[in-house]
């Protein structure tokens, strides 16, 4: 690591400002003895050079990889397939992680386009649900209105108008969106209840017509079975 090199290089040094304060040796073994001191040195240096080279190589090899990865999170930034771009940008948090460091000089700036690329979705996907829960909220309002509306309508003695009532109920129960979930199912029910109860005696004719339009049905289809069983056994002695 960085810290280990930096230790080392002082130990090196204090070796070599040490060196400096031994007298010579003799003549004949003192050039040995400082070409071995000094191929030492040299391999040191060497080695520290040929790891820093490298630690560039790599450091810069990592920036990139997270380069790529802001531009890929700046192209979904402004997405609206909420799920599908949030499991893609957990995706990529999750390589970001995976990377080694980058130089310290970029390493901040990096990290805080990637993070302004994901904020930004997150941020817009937040507004948009908040905006989904009050709209879901108002409809839960004018739907509960309409129950109201329904439980205090006085039926009229003419059928008729009874009937059109209902119909205008109906379409405008319908044109209201979404509530929230955990109020679909009751506030349903209580506007079933609230038709039957003010428009029963409509649902049963409706039901009651509705019961002899098909046996009508079943009526004319049985007559016209008949009809072509005559014809069937009127025509076969001719056939024969």
């Amino acid at each position: 690591e960085d810290k280990d090199w930096n230790q080392l290089t002082k130990d090196m040094e204090t070796l070599q400002e040490e060196w400096k304060t031994i007298g010579f040796a003799s003549k004949k073994e003192n050039q040995k003895i400082y070409d071995r001191f000094r191929a030492a040195c040299d391999k040191f240096y060497n080695a520290k050079r040929d790891y820093y080279s490298n630690f560039k190589k790599v450091m810069q090899d990592n920036l990139d990889k997270k380069i790529a990865l802001c531009e890929q999170a700046e192209a979904l930034k402004d997405s609206q397939d909420w799920k599908k771009t949030t499991d893609q940008l957990i995706g990529l948090q999750k390589k970001w992680k995976e990377i080694g460091p980058v130089a310290r000089k970029q390493s901040d700036i990096v990290w805080k386009r990637f993070r302004a690329a994901c904020d930004s979705f997150f941020e817009n996907k937040s507004k948009f649900f908040s905006t989904v829960e009050e709209s879901y909220e108002d409809n839960l309002k004018k739907k509960l209105s309409l129950i109201d509306e329904i439980n205090a309508y006085k039926p009229d003695s003419k059928p008729a108008e009874n009937l059109e009532a209902l119909k205008d109920f109906q379409s405008r129960w319908n044109e209201i969106g979404y509530v929230p979930l955990k109020e679909k199912e009751r506030v349903q029910s209580a506007y079933r209840h609230a038709v039957d109860l003010k428009f029963s005696d409509i649902k049963s004719s409706e039901n009651e017509t509705k019961l002899v339009r098909f046996r009508k049905h079943i009526k004319e289809r049985q007559e016209s079975s008949k009809a072509c069983l005559s014809l069937l056994l009127f025509l076969c002695p001719l056939l024969m």
